[in-house]
């Protein structure tokens, strides 16, 4: 093993011994996705619970246009307020809003679906 260039004892730190300027020695930096989730969990006390999502939703969907309005304009509301309401007061896609919304409030209808099968026995598998 001692020939073996991969082998451990080969791969001693020769090249950070002669230059240990650059040794990283806290990982690489982050980015994108979770240097965002860091500062967002900086900011906020706590993830929003799945209860809490679909309250905000069904409540929204009861506000009129001009409360939609109110909380668009309005810098204090969450991102998600104010999208849903975006959506809601679309002249092209306000159904499909509505409709995606109350899947995602409510959940979507039950479905019954009937699944018939055939087996069919061979007479090979019969004789063993």
């Amino acid at each position: 093993m001692a020939n073996n260039p991969k082998h451990m004892e080969n791969l001693k730190w020769k090249w950070f011994e002669s230059r240990p300027e650059n040794i990283h020695r806290w990982g690489r930096p982050k980015r994108g996705i979770s240097l965002l989730n860091d500062k967002i969990k900086a900011k906020i006390w706590k993830i929003p619970k799945r209860s809490q999502i679909e309250d905000l939703i069904l409540w929204m969907l009861d506000l009129q246009i001009s409360e939609l309005k109110e909380i668009i304009e309005d810098r204090e509301s969450s991102a998600m307020a104010i999208l849903i309401a975006e959506e809601l007061l679309n002249d092209d896609k306000w159904f499909l809003a509505l409709n995606t919304l109350l899947d995602r409030g409510i959940g979507k209808a039950t479905q019954k679906v009937e699944v018939e099968t055939k087996t069919i026995i061979h007479e090979d598998e019969l004789e063993d």
